[in-house]
């Protein structure tokens, strides 16, 4: 139930549900039933990136004050809003999910720009980025107010070409139960201002 909020347009469904409800009513206090095995669940396919595999993380791009850049690909947790300068993660992890064109499927590199959120008790930031569950790149930031590309190698295996890519974030030391006056008290992470895929090549500087 825990992982529910990450599954958009997850669907429980039944062809039986009104006879199952009919049988609970029925059931006595205290009776178990398990009809787990009598619903089906889907969830909607991978959005698709655009053929130039462009994302923008900011609020009101393309000309559209209300929207929330990069939503379709966003999990639902660890993103906040899009604000004009781009979209801030925060907390140990977030996420992206998205079908890859085919024809950048199998050798292709995720490019991203981004700036981290560095202060006195949170001087550095460690990245690992997963892909599809398997370990694709390290991050490391340590210089406060500095904007960034840093890349992800892909590579798919050619048939099923969506891409979970995952941000697990390390801080140095444990967290402190008050950050100082002045600092942010949200865990905040990365600000992503912009992805592009890139058709291959070496990946931007770690």
């Amino acid at each position: 139930i825990a992982q529910v909020p990450r599954l958009r347009g997850l669907a429980i469904a039944s062809p039986d549900c009104a006879h199952l409800i009919a049988q609970v009513d029925r059931a006595a206090p205290g009776t178990h039933l398990d009809d787990s095995g009598r619903f089906e669940t889907t969830t909607p396919d991978f959005p698709v990136l655009d053929a130039n595999g462009a994302v923008d993380f900011r609020k009101g791009v393309p000309h559209e004050p209300l929207e929330d850049g990069g939503r379709d690909y966003k999990i639902e947790v660890g993103w906040l809003p899009a604000q004009p300068m781009g979209s801030w993660t925060l907390g140990d992890y977030a996420g992206l999910r998205f079908r890859v064109p085919k024809d950048a499927c199998r050798s292709a590199t995720l490019e991203f720009t981004a700036h981290p959120y560095l202060v006195s008790s949170r001087p550095t930031l460690d990245v690992a980025v997963l892909v599809n569950g398997r370990h694709a790149a390290d991050w490391h930031f340590s210089t406060r107010n500095e904007t960034r590309q840093v890349g992800v190698p892909l590579s798919l295996d050619g048939k099923n070409c969506d891409a979970s890519v995952d941000f697990l974030y390390k801080r140095p030391g444990p967290r402190p139960a008050l950050y100082p006056p002045g600092e942010d008290g949200r865990d905040l992470q990365l600000d992503f201002i912009e992805m592009r895929l890139l058709p291959s090549g070496p990946p931007g500087a770690q």
